[in-house]
């Protein structure tokens, strides 16, 4: 009996040992070593990709084309009260959507079966570009309509939640280590979250906002509707730091270039090429 005993304890320690601890930290910074797709000298901006949102008033107004037809979708993207000049990636966000035709024929009918949105990070950096921050659907729930009809008078609104950490950022970095010793092994796992200040440090120069508007169209010579998507894209630009040159520089992307204003409050405009900010002068 009290062999079998000292089995079941030897058992019982070298599975705690084996299990070992979990330590939490934050981390400042990413690792750079590898630049992201689509760097290169044909692009003076580098790796930036994808259209700079112009925002008046926390607003952006959009005019789309739908495919193949006559009338076009014109959408209005808004932040309330949340400024777009401070924009941070990791803030808790409301977004306010709304959506209505222009030039719409009479007798046609138009309505919204699905709006999805797709927000991402951007970086010049592969360790941070493309990573989700969140995806929000929107469709009726009732069997009345198709979905949400819309027309020249008469509009989508909708409003969305932006969490402003996935699973991605929240998991973050995880690293660990293992010791080997007389009859048990030993070990740690180190979580490494990724927090609004390492962004800042890795070149996250934006978040890209991909939203799909699925259509059901109905024409009065038609007997049943059709289904088409029409597709609005753009970024909302964030503060990052350059640490690569003798002095630290805040930079903000405008769209074409980067502003830069120093730490003694001197403006300049850099390009990125070739993996490098270089004057724009």
């Amino acid at each position: 009996m009290k062999k079998i005993f000292g089995i079941l304890l030897m058992i019982g320690m070298l599975s705690v040992s084996l299990t070992g601890c979990v330590e939490v930290e934050t981390s400042d910074i990413s690792d750079k070593s590898v630049m992201a797709e689509g760097n290169n000298s044909k692009n003076e901006a580098g790796g930036v990709e994808g259209k700079f949102g112009k925002f008046d008033r926390n607003t952006l107004t959009m005019q789309l084309d739908v495919p193949g037809e006559n009338f076009k979708l014109k959408t209005v993207f808004g932040t309330g009260d949340y400024p777009v000049e401070n924009w941070k990636t990791t803030d808790v966000k409301y977004l306010n959507l709304d959506a209505y035709t222009i030039g719409l024929p009479a007798g046609t009918e138009v309505y919204i079966d699905n709006v999805h949105i797709d927000s991402v990070i951007k970086s010049l950096y592969a360790a941070f570009d493309g990573v989700p921050i969140d995806t929000m659907d929107d469709r009726t729930h009732t069997s009345m309509y198709p979905g949400f009809p819309i027309s020249d008078d008469m509009q989508y609104r909708g409003v969305f939640a932006v969490g402003g950490y996935s699973d991605t950022l929240i998991e973050g970095y995880t690293s660990g280590s293992q010791v080997s010793g007389v009859g048990t092994v030993s070990g740690y796992v180190r979580e490494s979250r990724v927090t609004e200040r390492a962004l800042r440090n890795s070149a996250v120069y934006g978040n890209m906002f991909q939203i799909v508007w699925d259509l059901w169209i109905k024409k009065p010579e038609n007997e049943y509707p059709y289904m088409t998507s029409v597709i609005s894209e753009f970024i909302i630009p964030t503060e990052f730091v350059d640490m690569e040159n003798k002095r630290t520089i805040t930079m903000r992307y405008n769209g074409e270039s980067f502003d830069g204003i120093d730490e003694e409050g001197n403006k300049s405009e850099y390009k990125f090429k070739d993996g490098k900010f270089i004057d724009a002068n």
